[in-house]
């Protein structure tokens, strides 16, 4: 026996997905065209690349978070057929610029600014450009004779800025500042003793003891501070001697030494 069948070849769509990078806290703009018009879509679906689906041919979407997506366009005919995706990808510019501590030097101690972004093919401005080798570099050297503030501005190639400061405090040396007294009260003010080690970029240690020569703080690294406790409890008012070593940016080794009053 035989049968005869007459099957209905419909075409398939092709489409394409279109939209672009943008900064984080933007709106994303995506359109999807039909390369095949002759071929009508009826339905229209988006994967977002985070879990997300939206229809719609034309849509705007917000991402919550920065980084690199692969965005995929689905289209079916009025007839049901369906198209082969069309995978976009793109970015969310979330730069996150970090200038950099405030920090400490001496006078005319070379310093090395150096401002971190994500991102490729970023653009850096410091201003204002005193003492800088490179206002546009994203890691200037910077030589300094008085306190200077510096601000940053980084631009990606999608026009997303970020903004950044670096304070430097600029100091006599290389030298040890210490302090003759503290108050550990916890009021805000003066409730830490601290070594400032103006172009000091490492110590062999700072080192505090009571007047019957118990060791009460011991540290070898840099920022060096002592908050008036032993093991956890405050330690008495008195009088305190501490010693600080360490090697300046020249390579020379010096130490210094003093008293310090607790004060509660």
């Amino acid at each position: 026996s035989e049968a005869t069948k007459q099957i209905d070849v419909r075409p398939m769509p092709k489409v394409k997905a279109n939209g672009r990078n943008v900064c984080i806290g933007e709106v994303s703009q995506f359109t999807g065209t039909n390369l095949t018009p002759q071929v009508p879509v009826k339905d229209w679906a988006w994967e977002m690349g985070d879990a997300s689906i939206v229809r719609g041919k034309d849509i705007s979407y917000r991402y919550t978070a920065g980084g690199k997506y692969t965005v995929r366009l689905h289209a079916i005919s009025n007839d049901g057929c369906v198209a082969v995706p069309s995978d976009l990808p793109v970015e969310v510019v979330a730069l996150q610029l970090d200038a950099g501590r405030d920090t400490i030097i001496a006078r005319d101690q070379p310093l090395q600014l150096n401002a971190v972004a994500q991102g490729s093919n970023l653009r850096f401005v410091w201003s204002p450009v005193t003492g800088l080798d490179d206002p546009y570099s994203a890691s200037p050297k910077a030589f300094l004779q008085k306190d200077q503030t510096y601000h940053v501005t980084v631009t990606s190639p999608e026009g997303c800025m970020g903004e950044g400061v670096v304070r430097v405090k600029v100091y006599e040396g290389p030298e040890f500042y210490v302090p003759t007294a503290f108050t550990p009260n916890h009021d805000g003010h003066n409730d830490q003793f601290r070594v400032i080690a103006a172009g000091v970029p490492q110590i062999d240690f700072f080192r505090i003891w009571n007047r019957w020569g118990q060791e009460m703080y011991r540290t070898s690294t840099l920022p060096a501070v002592w908050d008036g406790t032993l093991n956890g409890k405050p330690a008495e008012a008195d009088t305190y001697v501490w010693m600080v070593q360490g090697v300046d940016y020249k390579g020379r080794r010096f130490s210094r030494k003093g008293t310090v009053t607790l004060i509660r």
